[in-house]
């Protein structure tokens, strides 16, 4: 469910900006002052330079790349019973 969630807003990010447009700006467009804020908070060091480089992707990258990364551990991830293998 995360994932479908995380792949459409993605979808929805790609078609409702421009294909370029970095995070950051997105951000300032919906919410202007989170990004000032978010990197206020991580100030300097390997948290803020992490911040920085995913905020200057492109806005529908994170998501999808979180989707992917949800729906690979949700198929990955064992479930109840296991099946039988044929030998």
């Amino acid at each position: 469910m995360v994932a479908a969630v995380l792949l459409v807003g993605a979808v929805a990010l790609a078609l409702m900006v421009p294909p370029d447009q970095p995070l950051s700006t997105t951000l300032a467009d919906l919410a202007p002052g989170l990004a000032p804020s978010l990197r206020a908070m991580f100030g300097t060091g390997a948290a803020a330079a992490v911040l920085g480089a995913l905020l200057e992707r492109p806005a529908w990258l994170i998501p999808a790349c979180a989707g992917v990364i949800v729906a690979g551990a949700a198929l990955t991830r064992r479930g109840g019973r296991s099946a039988r293998r044929l030998r």
